[in-house]
């Protein structure tokens, strides 16, 4: 069959998209009906390739964590059909980004899912969802003075919000930090009337894009329990 011109606009910007999600600090992934891994950006490919945590096999994909793979297979349901926002529930908690353990002792990654806005039409091989995956190996230490310029944040706020918003949920924190559980909450509570959100979800929207960076520089640190309030 011969190609017309305007198949080959539409191609062209295909190529121009995913040259421009190749170019992103954080890996995506598609997900048709069936739970089957469409496209792949840069970043993905290298994070499944080093198969520390999550991986690709027989075109799904899959955690070595046997609760974090549970989680994500339930996540696809929960896309296919057809809502836009996935709440995974993971310990018996529903959190927004699903955070994956890595064999390697790796702080763990984050995922998180999101649907098409309208319920999606069964065909097969049509995308319904995409899975975003954020390594906070790849966090940038330079985004918390950055939080704090943008939203006045304090610096334990801002260390809080930058560890959600790669994954990590208020109680991992409170573990690694050394704080009570009260305090991450009062925090989080502190950051949300900043931030202008109510949900942990809008805040891993609205943040995540900014604490990652294109090349890893260690990141930032999370035991800092002497960090202002």
């Amino acid at each position: 069959a011969r190609t017309t011109g305007s198949q080959l606009i539409v191609q062209h910007r295909l190529d121009q998209l995913r040259e421009l999600l190749d170019g992103i600090p954080a890996g995506i992934v598609t997900l048709d009906s069936t739970g089957t891994v469409g496209w792949v950006n840069l970043v993905a490919r290298r994070i499944l390739a080093a198969d520390d945590g999550l991986s690709l096999r027989d075109g799904r994909l899959v955690a070595h964590d046997e609760a974090a793979d549970a989680a994500i297979r339930s996540a696809a349901v929960e896309l296919a059909e057809g809502h836009h926002t996935v709440r995974s529930l993971m310990g018996g908690e529903q959190t927004p980004a699903l955070s994956v353990a890595r064999p390697s002792g790796r702080r763990p990654l984050g995922l998180v899912f999101v649907g098409r806005q309208e319920k999606p039409i069964m065909e097969e091989g049509e995308p319904i969802g995409v899975i975003a995956i954020y390594d906070p190996e790849l966090q940038s230490a330079d985004s918390l003075p950055q939080l704090r310029q943008l939203y006045g944040l304090t610096e334990a706020e801002a260390r809080l919000a930058s560890a959600i918003a790669t994954g990590a949920t208020p109680q991992e924190f409170a573990e690694r930090t050394g704080r009570s559980l009260e305090t991450v909450r009062t925090q989080l509570k502190g950051a949300f009337r900043k931030l202008g959100v109510s949900r942990q979800s809008e805040m891993v929207r609205m943040l995540a894009p900014l604490v990652l960076a294109s090349e890893p520089d260690g990141g930032a640190e999370l035991e800092d329990p002497d960090a202002e309030v």
